[in-house]
């Protein structure tokens, strides 16, 4: 019997629908708001899921040398860069008296969730998942240390139980990026310790 699985389409039939898929992937991340982050993660996802139904005639070795494929993935991670940076909140972290993290808190409560979903996706080829996942990883660590050093140290020790909850990519970009600031908050900061208990 058919077995919808393994059915793969005619090339120009792949080629169709991955040109509506990115449209489509354009559009949202033009459009779609920080609340609904989950709408961007589920079309980016679509894609790569359309992207492992290419035809049996594109090899595993041609598929990631094909150029309408670079084209389309390069094309998907540039759409998601720009959704990150035009619709999460310019700064990561904002300081607050009240917050049980010590003073700091990430001023979109969901942030951490939406890298979670996008960071979740795979692609069909290994190396277009970690392309993926370097181009994500690349843009949250740009965020974390545009704070400064002592924030980036407060709001890795408040979320560490929270982090192991999610992709561990998440985790430990934010603990490399603490690791360095310990480093810097030593050179600028003479009472280091009691900074951080405070």
């Amino acid at each position: 019997p058919w077995n919808n699985q393994n059915w793969q389409p005619h090339q120009d039939m792949w080629n169709s629908a991955m040109t509506v898929c990115i449209k489509l992937h354009q559009m949202i991340c033009s459009n779609v708001d920080k609340e609904y982050y989950k709408i961007p993660a589920t079309s980016a996802e679509i894609v790569s899921k359309v992207l492992g139904l290419a035809p049996l005639e594109i090899s595993r070795e041609i598929m990631i040398q094909n150029a309408p494929m670079t084209r389309t993935f390069e094309s998907l991670c540039g759409d998601t860069r720009s959704w990150l940076r035009r619709f999460l909140p310019k700064r990561l972290l904002k300081e607050s008296s009240y917050c049980f993290s010590g003073g700091v808190h990430i001023v979109f409560p969901e942030e951490l969730k939406a890298w979670n979903c996008f960071l979740k996706i795979r692609f069909p080829d290994e190396s277009l998942t970690k392309q993926w996942q370097t181009m994500l990883i690349s843009e949250m660590r740009s965020r974390i240390k545009q704070e400064h050093a002592v924030q980036q140290i407060k709001v890795y020790c408040s979320l560490r139980t929270k982090l192991e909850e999610l992709h561990p990519l998440i985790g430990n970009t934010f603990e490399n990026c603490a690791i360095e600031a310990v480093n810097l908050a030593y050179q600028t900061e003479k009472n280091l310790l009691d900074i951080l208990s405070s």
